[in-house]
């Protein structure tokens, strides 16, 4: 795999964890069980 698609593959990592996360948050503001 070249640069360009390790960093792809990182981005796209990057950016799940980052919807996981904020998903996460967002449920337990509205004081719903994670």
């Amino acid at each position: 795999m070249n640069q360009q698609g390790r960093l792809a593959e990182w981005a796209c990592f990057a950016a799940r964890q980052a919807t996981e996360k904020s998903l996460k948050a967002l449920n337990m503001a509205l004081g719903q069980q994670v």
